[in-house]
Protein backbone atom coordinates (compact mmCIF):
# COMPACT_ATOMS: atom_id res chain seq x y z
CA UNK A 1 0.00 0.00 0.00
CA UNK A 2 1.12 3.63 -0.54
CA UNK A 3 3.31 5.11 2.18
CA UNK A 4 2.98 8.45 3.98
CA UNK A 5 3.82 11.83 2.43
CA UNK A 6 7.54 12.31 1.66
CA UNK A 7 8.63 15.35 3.72
CA UNK A 8 11.71 16.15 1.64
CA UNK A 9 14.48 17.92 3.55
CA UNK A 10 12.39 17.53 6.74
CA UNK A 11 12.31 13.73 6.48
CA UNK A 12 13.46 12.18 9.77
CA UNK A 13 12.86 15.29 11.89
CA UNK A 14 10.14 15.59 14.52
CA UNK A 15 7.38 18.04 13.69
CA UNK A 16 7.96 19.86 17.01
CA UNK A 17 11.76 20.10 16.59
CA UNK A 18 12.73 23.65 17.74
CA UNK A 19 15.47 23.91 15.11
CA UNK A 20 13.01 23.13 12.31
CA UNK A 21 10.56 25.71 13.64
CA UNK A 22 13.30 28.33 13.90
CA UNK A 23 14.53 27.67 10.36
CA UNK A 24 11.23 27.43 8.48
CA UNK A 25 8.61 29.09 10.71
CA UNK A 26 5.37 27.72 12.11
CA UNK A 27 3.25 29.00 9.20
CA UNK A 28 5.28 27.16 6.56
CA UNK A 29 5.38 23.98 8.63
CA UNK A 30 1.60 24.06 9.10
CA UNK A 31 1.08 24.61 5.37
CA UNK A 32 3.37 21.73 4.42
CA UNK A 33 1.57 19.41 6.84
CA UNK A 34 -2.06 20.37 6.13
CA UNK A 35 -2.45 22.07 2.73
CA UNK A 36 -3.17 20.08 -0.41
CA UNK A 37 -0.55 21.44 -2.84
CA UNK A 38 2.24 22.75 -0.56
CA UNK A 39 5.44 20.68 -0.43
CA UNK A 40 8.47 20.99 1.89
CA UNK A 41 11.91 21.83 0.43
CA UNK A 42 13.36 18.87 -1.46
CA UNK A 43 16.13 16.80 0.10
CA UNK A 44 19.55 16.73 -1.55
CA UNK A 45 22.06 13.91 -1.99
CA UNK A 46 23.63 14.71 1.38
CA UNK A 47 20.45 13.87 3.26
CA UNK A 48 20.77 10.59 5.22
CA UNK A 49 17.47 9.33 3.75
CA UNK A 50 18.23 10.28 0.14
CA UNK A 51 17.36 7.72 -2.50
CA UNK A 52 18.03 8.14 -6.22
CA UNK A 53 15.21 8.46 -8.79
CA UNK A 54 12.51 7.33 -9.22
CA UNK A 55 12.22 8.02 -5.47
CA UNK A 56 10.80 11.52 -4.92
CA UNK A 57 12.79 14.34 -3.32
CA UNK A 58 9.70 15.84 -1.67
CA UNK A 59 5.91 15.57 -1.88
CA UNK A 60 2.74 17.52 -1.27
CA UNK A 61 -0.49 15.82 -0.22
CA UNK A 62 -1.52 16.17 -3.87
CA UNK A 63 1.50 14.11 -4.93
CA UNK A 64 0.72 11.53 -2.27
CA UNK A 65 -2.89 11.38 -3.44
CA UNK A 66 -1.75 10.53 -6.98
CA UNK A 67 0.13 7.50 -5.62
CA UNK A 68 -2.85 6.52 -3.48
CA UNK A 69 -5.29 6.72 -6.38
CA UNK A 70 -2.99 4.65 -8.59
CA UNK A 71 -3.17 1.89 -5.97
CA UNK A 72 -6.89 2.48 -5.41
CA UNK A 73 -7.73 2.11 -9.10
CA UNK A 74 -5.32 -0.73 -9.87
CA UNK A 75 -5.76 -2.89 -6.76
CA UNK A 76 -8.62 -1.88 -4.44
CA UNK A 77 -11.47 -1.21 -6.87
CA UNK A 78 -10.91 -4.42 -8.88
CA UNK A 79 -11.11 -6.41 -5.64
CA UNK A 80 -14.55 -5.04 -4.70
CA UNK A 81 -17.45 -7.42 -5.11
CA UNK A 82 -21.12 -6.82 -4.27
CA UNK A 83 -21.66 -6.98 -0.48
CA UNK A 84 -17.93 -7.43 0.16
CA UNK A 85 -15.75 -5.60 2.69
CA UNK A 86 -12.21 -4.33 2.15
CA UNK A 87 -10.10 -3.10 5.07
CA UNK A 88 -7.54 -0.34 4.39
CA UNK A 89 -4.89 0.47 7.01
CA UNK A 90 -2.60 3.39 6.23
CA UNK A 91 -0.93 6.57 7.46
CA UNK A 92 -3.22 9.52 8.20
CA UNK A 93 -1.95 11.57 5.23
CA UNK A 94 -2.49 8.64 2.90
CA UNK A 95 -6.06 8.41 4.17
CA UNK A 96 -6.54 12.19 3.94
CA UNK A 97 -5.65 11.97 0.26
CA UNK A 98 -8.14 9.17 -0.29
CA UNK A 99 -10.89 10.80 1.78
CA UNK A 100 -10.53 14.10 -0.08
CA UNK A 101 -11.01 12.15 -3.33
CA UNK A 102 -13.95 10.03 -2.17
CA UNK A 103 -15.76 13.03 -0.66
CA UNK A 104 -14.81 15.41 -3.52
CA UNK A 105 -13.49 17.94 -1.01
CA UNK A 106 -12.57 21.38 -2.47
CA UNK A 107 -8.83 22.01 -2.31
CA UNK A 108 -9.24 24.95 0.07
CA UNK A 109 -11.09 22.71 2.57
CA UNK A 110 -8.58 19.84 2.61
CA UNK A 111 -6.79 21.25 5.73
CA UNK A 112 -10.08 20.67 7.62
CA UNK A 113 -9.95 16.89 7.07
CA UNK A 114 -9.00 15.21 10.36
CA UNK A 115 -8.19 11.49 10.62
CA UNK A 116 -8.24 10.20 14.25
CA UNK A 117 -5.77 7.38 14.83
CA UNK A 118 -7.09 3.81 14.74
CA UNK A 119 -10.79 4.68 14.50
CA UNK A 120 -12.48 2.82 11.60
CA UNK A 121 -14.34 4.84 8.98
CA UNK A 122 -16.81 3.12 6.63
CA UNK A 123 -17.51 4.15 3.04
CA UNK A 124 -20.02 2.36 0.85
CA UNK A 125 -18.61 2.08 -2.67
CA UNK A 126 -20.45 1.13 -5.84
CA UNK A 127 -18.12 -1.59 -7.27
CA UNK A 128 -19.26 -0.79 -10.81
CA UNK A 129 -18.56 2.95 -10.78
CA UNK A 130 -16.13 3.34 -7.87
CA UNK A 131 -18.34 6.15 -6.52
CA UNK A 132 -19.29 6.53 -2.86
CA UNK A 133 -23.00 5.91 -2.30
CA UNK A 134 -23.35 6.63 1.44
CA UNK A 135 -25.50 9.66 2.37
CA UNK A 136 -23.63 12.97 2.47
CA UNK A 137 -23.23 14.54 5.94
CA UNK A 138 -22.10 18.15 6.48
CA UNK A 139 -18.60 18.51 7.95
CA UNK A 140 -15.99 21.22 8.43
CA UNK A 141 -14.38 20.13 5.15
CA UNK A 142 -17.63 20.56 3.24
CA UNK A 143 -19.31 17.16 3.50
CA UNK A 144 -18.41 13.49 3.95
CA UNK A 145 -19.90 10.12 3.09
CA UNK A 146 -17.74 8.27 5.62
CA UNK A 147 -19.03 7.04 9.00
CA UNK A 148 -16.66 6.83 11.97
CA UNK A 149 -17.18 3.80 14.22
CA UNK A 150 -16.77 4.49 17.96
CA UNK A 151 -17.27 1.21 19.82
CA UNK A 152 -16.39 -0.68 22.98
CA UNK A 153 -13.52 -2.32 21.08
CA UNK A 154 -11.68 0.99 20.67
CA UNK A 155 -13.08 2.58 23.81
CA UNK A 156 -9.97 2.14 25.97
CA UNK A 157 -7.74 3.76 23.35
CA UNK A 158 -10.20 6.62 22.85
CA UNK A 159 -10.53 7.14 26.59
CA UNK A 160 -6.76 7.33 26.89
CA UNK A 161 -6.60 9.99 24.19
CA UNK A 162 -9.41 12.04 25.68
CA UNK A 163 -8.15 11.74 29.24
CA UNK A 164 -4.46 12.17 28.41
CA UNK A 165 -3.00 14.14 25.55
CA UNK A 166 -6.42 15.21 24.31
CA UNK A 167 -5.34 14.80 20.69
CA UNK A 168 -8.54 13.00 19.69
CA UNK A 169 -10.73 15.49 21.55
CA UNK A 170 -8.90 18.40 19.95
CA UNK A 171 -9.25 16.79 16.53
CA UNK A 172 -13.00 16.34 17.03
CA UNK A 173 -13.34 19.92 18.33
CA UNK A 174 -11.50 21.37 15.33
CA UNK A 175 -13.50 19.24 12.89
CA UNK A 176 -16.83 20.34 14.43
CA UNK A 177 -15.85 24.03 14.65
CA UNK A 178 -17.35 24.86 11.24
CA UNK A 179 -16.81 28.62 11.38
CA UNK A 180 -13.33 28.32 12.92
CA UNK A 181 -14.06 30.75 15.77
CA UNK A 182 -12.70 28.47 18.51
CA UNK A 183 -16.15 27.74 19.99
CA UNK A 184 -18.86 25.13 19.38
CA UNK A 185 -22.52 26.08 19.36
CA UNK A 186 -25.54 23.79 19.36
CA UNK A 187 -25.78 23.64 15.57
CA UNK A 188 -22.11 22.66 15.16
CA UNK A 189 -22.45 19.94 17.81
CA UNK A 190 -25.57 18.64 16.05
CA UNK A 191 -23.80 18.47 12.67
CA UNK A 192 -20.78 16.78 14.26
CA UNK A 193 -22.91 14.18 16.04
CA UNK A 194 -24.83 13.45 12.85
CA UNK A 195 -21.53 12.68 11.16
CA UNK A 196 -20.63 10.20 13.92
CA UNK A 197 -23.99 8.58 14.46
CA UNK A 198 -26.23 9.07 11.46
CA UNK A 199 -29.86 8.82 12.52
CA UNK A 200 -32.74 11.25 12.27
CA UNK A 201 -32.24 14.98 12.80
CA UNK A 202 -34.76 15.27 15.65
CA UNK A 203 -32.97 12.69 17.82
CA UNK A 204 -29.53 14.09 17.02
CA UNK A 205 -30.67 17.66 17.72
CA UNK A 206 -32.05 16.60 21.11
CA UNK A 207 -28.79 14.82 21.96
CA UNK A 208 -26.75 17.86 20.88
CA UNK A 209 -28.82 20.03 23.21
CA UNK A 210 -28.26 17.67 26.13
CA UNK A 211 -24.50 17.53 25.56
CA UNK A 212 -24.26 21.32 25.26
CA UNK A 213 -26.22 21.73 28.50
CA UNK A 214 -24.04 19.16 30.28
CA UNK A 215 -20.67 20.61 29.19
CA UNK A 216 -21.45 24.35 29.10
CA UNK A 217 -20.34 25.12 32.64
CA UNK A 218 -20.20 28.91 32.18
CA UNK A 219 -23.70 29.18 30.66
CA UNK A 220 -22.50 30.89 27.47
CA UNK A 221 -24.42 28.50 25.14
CA UNK A 222 -21.11 27.74 23.42
CA UNK A 223 -18.15 25.49 24.25
CA UNK A 224 -14.52 26.48 24.05
CA UNK A 225 -11.76 23.90 23.69
CA UNK A 226 -11.00 23.83 27.42
CA UNK A 227 -14.62 23.04 28.33
CA UNK A 228 -14.83 20.44 25.60
CA UNK A 229 -11.61 18.68 26.61
CA UNK A 230 -12.51 18.66 30.31
CA UNK A 231 -16.05 17.37 30.06
CA UNK A 232 -16.52 15.65 26.68
CA UNK A 233 -15.81 12.11 27.90
CA UNK A 234 -18.25 12.34 30.81
CA UNK A 235 -20.98 13.70 28.52
CA UNK A 236 -20.38 10.95 25.96
CA UNK A 237 -20.59 8.28 28.65
CA UNK A 238 -23.82 9.77 29.96
CA UNK A 239 -25.67 10.35 26.70
CA UNK A 240 -23.98 7.93 24.24
CA UNK A 241 -23.27 4.75 26.21
CA UNK A 242 -23.36 2.71 23.01
CA UNK A 243 -20.37 4.65 21.68
CA UNK A 244 -18.41 5.01 24.91
CA UNK A 245 -19.45 2.07 27.06
CA UNK A 246 -17.09 0.70 29.69
CA UNK A 247 -15.41 -2.59 28.95
CA UNK A 248 -16.11 -5.45 31.33
CA UNK A 249 -14.39 -8.70 32.16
Amino acid sequence: PPMDVHYGALQGFRKDDPAIHAKHGAENLASWRRDFSAAPPPMDEQHPHYQPPPAPLTESLEDCQKRVLTYWNSTILPSLQPNSNVLLVAHSNTLRGLVSYLDKIPIENVPQIHIPNSVPCVYKIDPNTGETVSPLVETAAGGSRGRWIFSSENHMRLRGKIGGSGSLTRSIFEAWDLDGNGELDGREIQIGLRGLMGGDDVAVAALAGKILEEIDKDGSQTLDLEEFEMHALDACRKFMPGLMEEETG
